[in-house]
């Protein structure tokens, strides 16, 4: 995430599903929710970018969980 709270363009999925569309879904998720609050002052001090890490698991009946 930017300082400004744009979503970065570069979205790294660490461990893919293996089905591209949902890989896709997951970026989609990221996109769509933008912007996000900018950073901190204090934070954008320290770091130009922040990196978040969240794991999501689709599940067969179209619910989705997330750690």
């Amino acid at each position: 995430m930017s300082r400004i709270g744009q979503a970065n363009c570069r979205l790294i999925i660490n461990r893919s599903s293996e089905h591209q569309i949902i890989d896709d879904a997951a970026t989609n998720i990221v996109k769509l929710a933008a912007p996000f609050a900018p950073l901190s002052i204090n934070l954008q001090k320290k770091r130009g970018v922040l990196v978040v890490t969240r794991t999501w698991q689709f599940l067969n009946e179209g619910a989705l969980r997330m750690r």
